[in-house]
């Protein structure tokens, strides 16, 4: 009897205990309530009653390839459009927004065919500059209460089809 308890007491303290990277921080909820971050280094759980989600640190780069949009004089105009961001606030990055890289993207693909719709196609490829900063200060504006920066934001050559 007492072997048996000893494995499972071993058992439920081998998945009580989880190591989080220098690099990640373990948002731990308690039976669905957030208790706040946790990590580097080892953190312990409670077997059925704590769930961790671990969120990367790291600066993180996102590309949407090929967003054509068609300009006031219809000519479509085609561009890769990319951006950078790291999490600051882990609890505030898992708990305000459902999928973080989902709503960037979604906000970034708005974005090109609402500049381009409203002038010529001359002027967005002149205004390449402006519309890469108007672009980083959308993500910006948006991400801020999600608990993460956005470093930078790029927009690739902007090609002409047709």
């Amino acid at each position: 009897f007492i072997l048996v308890f000893l494995f499972f007491s071993i058992l439920v303290l081998a998945s009580a205990i989880r190591i989080v990277p220098e690099y990640q921080r373990a948002v731990v909820f308690r039976l669905g309530r957030c208790i706040g971050h946790r990590g580097p280094g080892m953190i312990l759980l409670i077997p059925s009653i704590d769930r961790a989600i671990l969120v990367d640190l790291r600066e993180q780069t996102r590309t949407l390839p090929a967003q054509s949009a068609i300009s006031a004089d219809n000519v479509r105009l085609t561009v890769d459009i990319s951006w950078n961001y790291k999490v600051i606030d882990p609890v505030q990055s898992v708990l305000a927004v459902g999928n973080l890289d989902e709503a960037l993207k979604n906000i970034a693909t708005q974005f090109w065919p609402s500049q381009v719709e409203a002038r010529p196609w001359q002027e967005t490829i002149q205004n390449r500059p402006r519309l890469r900063a108007e672009l980083l200060g959308q993500l910006e504006e948006a991400s801020r209460k999600w608990g993460i920066q956005v470093t930078g934001a790029q927009l690739g050559e902007i090609q002409k089809a047709g």
